[in-house]
């Protein structure tokens, strides 16, 4: 299984859901491009580049036809790269992500705020923004600081970056073209994908399926680790391709 992040914090973030996965599956996990850049030039790059990154990575590590797991922007090159390089991947699970990019009231406070305003990485106010991303509180409040400040690991202005590819996708018309099973996962108190826009990406695929985790919110992956894993192994049995 290839693992990609999302819009922040990287692989270690994914560190929970990880020791999940790799019960059933042997995962190989891949950085975004830009993730440890803090300072300096950059080259130019788009969702398509980093899409194309992925199949890259597929190549390097000879993996012919392996299940991909994306959560939130991850999900979203993950995606584009099954759309781009049809036959490539053999399964795909998403989570966090919809048909089309949703611009609701957090993700244009998110696109105003991040280019403009440095922001301090250590102020209660700023991080009440986070609470709304995990669905709810959680009990350890350990738990919840170190996956904030793992998440303003990566710069602030790559996040601004990433956050501006992503609101360009809509996949609406070309869905339908997708040869993979899609496994669209979604916690039930997501703020930033609705219920319906991932349920019309499981309706535009041939084969697509969705899940809710109940009390989860966007940040699944971190919160919800176990009833994440067991969902993509119930898909992988379902849809197991004989060697």
């Amino acid at each position: 299984m290839l693992l990609v992040p999302g819009l922040a914090g990287g692989l270690p973030l994914m560190a929970p859901l990880v020791r999940e996965l790799t019960q059933d599956f042997q995962v190989v996990g891949v950085e975004v491009r830009e993730e440890h850049r803090i300072l300096g030039d950059r080259k130019c790059y788009g969702l398509v580049d980093l899409a194309d990154d992925l199949v890259a990575k597929l190549d390097h590590l000879k993996l012919e036809s392996p299940t991909v797991l994306g959560v939130s922007f991850g999900g979203v090159l993950a995606m584009e790269a099954a759309l781009r390089h049809p036959g490539r991947f053999r399964r795909l699970v998403l989570q966090g992500v919809g048909s089309f990019f949703e611009n609701g009231l957090i993700p244009k406070v998110a696109q105003w705020v991040l280019p403009n305003i440095p922001l301090p990485k250590n102020k209660p106010g700023i991080n009440q923004f986070f609470k709304l991303l995990f669905g709810r509180n959680w009990p350890d409040r350990l738990l919840f600081d170190a996956a904030v400040r793992q998440c303003w690991q990566t710069d602030q202005g790559v996040i601004s970056e990433r956050l501006n590819l992503a609101r360009r996708f809509d996949w609406r018309e070309r869905l339908n073209r997708l040869p993979v099973p899609v496994l669209a996962l979604r916690g039930d108190k997501d703020v930033m994908v609705s219920k319906s826009c991932c349920m019309d990406l499981v309706k535009r695929v041939p084969a697509g399926i969705i899940r809710e985790i109940a009390g989860a919110g966007h940040m699944a992956f971190a919160t919800h680790p176990e009833q994440m894993a067991a969902e993509v192994a119930r898909f992988a049995a379902r849809h197991c391709v004989a060697a």
